[in-house]
């Protein structure tokens, strides 16, 4: 027991420490918002993808060609629980802005933010691959199918007409296209691929790739830290309760309900876990408040979210890692 939990407080406090030097910046001004544009735009246009691609280029992926499993399952469940929120935010708030933001950032989760880098210090950076392509379906299906559920909800609340399913259907395709990370990931399949057949990559880019790749963690959360504002948190706090606890225990609790009876462990186990329990993403603030959601209370999700999934994470992975399923 001890050595699991020493194991997952090396995982888990240098991100909480770097989530406090942001926080600490911000209130002492070192941080301010050049800062917070500036990190935010790097962050989203180079080092995200950069890592992305790292992960699926130096990745062994040859036993997961015919072991797409945990991909099915996590784009099967992420269908299934945005119906299911859809359906129980009816119940929770009659304003549609509100029942939007509810959604989203129940389900949208900070795949590429958290779940990589535990990942990597739980497995190697060498042994991300399986979650790397959890991690592209999943993406594939919140771009997509949030931009119909965002327009589904901003349509019914205006009185606004959409241009049609088909038309939101091609605005959700062309928005994956156009998807830094997931163009990242299928030029690092290139590239992996590549290098089956003699092309390898020169060492001098690996080099850049994966030094650049090594300041997306502590840059974000050093963000998370500096946009964290818990004076913002007013009369939303039912829905901002509810929509966390969804994310971070309801949630991952009930899909890996079937992992458990299936017998999956390991990196197979883990590739699922840590796409579903992860905080909102900050993302779902942004694609919120462009669709006429409602961004308040969407950035008061994001930020608790961010606050309490340092303790669900940790207790999540020491509890796993107790029974030997990570």
């Amino acid at each position: 027991m001890l050595e699991n939990f020493l194991i997952t407080c090396n995982i888990m406090l240098p991100l909480v420490i770097y989530l406090a030097l942001g926080i600490l910046g911000r209130r002492t001004g070192i941080f301010g918002e050049d800062f917070k544009s500036s990190t935010n735009r790097l962050l989203n246009k180079l080092l995200l993808p950069m890592t992305a691609f790292n992960s699926i280029y130096k990745a062994d992926l040859a036993g997961l060609r015919s072991g797409s499993a945990p991909a099915q399952y996590a784009g099967i469940a992420t269908v299934a629980f945005i119906f299911i929120m859809m359906g129980a935010a009816h119940f929770l708030d009659k304003d549609p802005r509100k029942r939007a933001a509810i959604v989203h950032c129940s389900i949208r989760g900070n795949t590429m933010l958290y779940a990589l880098p535990i990942a990597t210090a739980l497995y190697g950076a060498d042994n991300v691959g399986e979650l790397v392509i959890v991690m592209a379906v999943v993406l594939t299906i919140y771009n997509v199918a949030f931009i119909l559920v965002l327009e589904y909800y901003r349509s019914f609340g205006s009185g606004k007409t959409s241009d049609g399913t088909f038309a939101m259907i091609k605005e959700g395709l062309i928005a994956c296209a156009k998807n830094r990370i997931l163009q990242a990931i299928v030029l690092g399949f290139v590239i992996n691929w590549l290098g089956t057949v003699g092309i390898k990559f020169p060492s001098f880019l690996q080099t850049a790739v994966s030094n650049l790749s090594g300041m997306t963690v502590p840059l974000s959360f050093i963000l998370m830290g500096v946009r964290l504002n818990m004076d913002a948190l007013r009369s939303n706090s039912r829905n901002v309760v509810i929509s966390t606890a969804v994310k971070l225990v309801i949630m991952p609790a009930l899909v890996m309900i079937l992992p458990l009876i299936w017998g999956w462990t390991d990196k197979t186990f883990a590739a699922v876990f840590l796409c579903f329990s992860t905080s909102s993403a900050v993302t779902s603030y942004a694609f919120t408040e462009a669709m006429d959601g409602d961004g308040e209370l969407a950035g008061e999700i994001v930020m608790v979210s961010a606050v309490f999934s340092a303790v669900t994470l940790f207790l999540w992975i020491f509890a796993f890692k107790q029974f030997g399923l990570i």
